[in-house]
């Protein structure tokens, strides 16, 4: 990938996400383009399963937060375990 040539690329990402206190290894596709000046954007779309400790969480937290009179839990409220995450980043070379 040459940052001086426009180009758009496909790529694969690893890296460490972190969800509360629990960290996960996780890999996603995306695509780079590059601009020609020395800039690029990166664009990605992945889904990300909440694990069922997480979801004991989430509903600990939901009872922590909410009043004592709404009765809720991650079941009633609706909550997906399958999260889409969107990422679009993009890079810009500082005038020197």
């Amino acid at each position: 990938m040459d940052p001086n040539r426009i180009g758009s690329y496909d790529v694969e990402v690893n890296g460490t996400l972190y969800l509360w206190d629990e960290k996960r290894v996780t890999s996603a596709t995306g695509v780079i383009n590059t601009d020609g000046n020395g800039g690029f954007s990166a664009n990605s779309d992945f889904v990300m399963r909440i694990e069922e400790n997480s979801m004991h969480k989430l509903n600990n937290l939901i009872d922590q937060k909410l009043p004592d009179i709404v009765n809720l839990s991650t079941d009633s409220f609706g909550v997906d375990r399958d999260i889409r995450v969107s990422l679009n980043a993009s890079y810009k070379l500082r005038n020197r």
